[in-house]
């Protein structure tokens, strides 16, 4: 009897994780969603001034061209490769 009570226990757990783990994954990719859009919007908007004929300024260049490496390197880590590392 107690080797059926285990058993059932064992389920439980088990679906449990599998609940919980599902729940982080969600949490994870909206969290992804949200820092992936933030930096598009961002790289859009610089890219739109430009587009309507007015010229950046050295920082907001210097912005543009961080925003869409920081880009980059994020969707190659969510991919699994290893990004810059820049020497570290």
């Amino acid at each position: 009897m107690s080797s059926v009570i285990a058993f059932f226990r064992d389920i439980a757990i088990e679906a449990g994780r599998k609940l919980f783990d599902n729940e982080f994954d969600k949490g994870f990719d909206e969290a992804t969603d949200i820092c992936m859009s933030t930096l598009q919007k961002n790289i859009d908007d610089l890219m739109s001034k430009m587009k309507s004929g007015n010229l950046l300024s050295d920082q907001e260049q210097f912005l543009l061209s961080r925003l869409d490496e920081l880009k980059s390197e994020t969707e190659d880590r969510l991919r699994g490769g290893r990004g810059t590392d820049n020497g570290r």
